[in-house]
């Protein structure tokens, strides 16, 4: 069964929120009262049913929806794949507890930021060119973005900051 080609009828944010499908667990990179985005290591077929819980603001909804589309991993590489599911039913007060759930976290970046800056201020990359790598913290992640010389936004995501820290070091050289 292929899923006909639609538009997203509602926006979707970026949130990091706990999804239990079946046996494992993942994490979202965003969400919406229309569906969700998720990273795995093995992506469901496309057109197939996924049923689970996410858990927004401490209470876990259950869900169930379709997958719309995929982008295969590398398992090989710890690279993760991600799908996109349109929900098909969802718990009652889901919509409502989305909406009241604490907004995105502010992406900060890091760099040249001012001594004291405020969670949330952006700041410009070291080199001033769209080619310097940045990093910058969403959620509890940290996402060191890169453009090679083919002009393709490379995105790495680490755990910790140093960790980061020493990735944007070593794509600076």
């Amino acid at each position: 069964m292929t899923l006909p080609k639609r538009q997203r009828s509602s926006l979707r944010q970026p949130k990091r929120l706990k999804l239990a499908t079946g046996q494992s667990t993942v994490f979202t990179l965003d969400i919406g009262e229309g569906g969700l985005c998720f990273e795995c290591m093995k992506t469901p077929a496309r057109s197939s049913v996924v049923r689970g819980t996410v858990n927004v603001a401490g209470v876990d909804f259950a869900f169930e929806g379709l997958v719309a589309w995929t982008v295969a991993g590398d398992p090989r590489v710890n690279q993760r794949g991600r799908c996109g599911v349109r929900f098909t039913q969802v718990s009652d007060g889901f919509a409502a507890a989305l909406k009241l759930s604490k907004p995105p976290t502010t992406i900060t970046t890091i760099g040249v930021a001012p001594a004291g800056a405020a969670p949330g201020h952006v700041v410009e990359a070291t080199r001033g060119s769209s080619e310097a790598p940045s990093i910058t913290l969403q959620g509890d992640i940290w996402v060191v973005r890169s453009q090679n010389a083919a002009g393709r936004v490379q995105e790495y995501r680490c755990a910790k900051e140093a960790q980061a820290r020493q990735l944007f070091a070593a794509l600076r050289r």
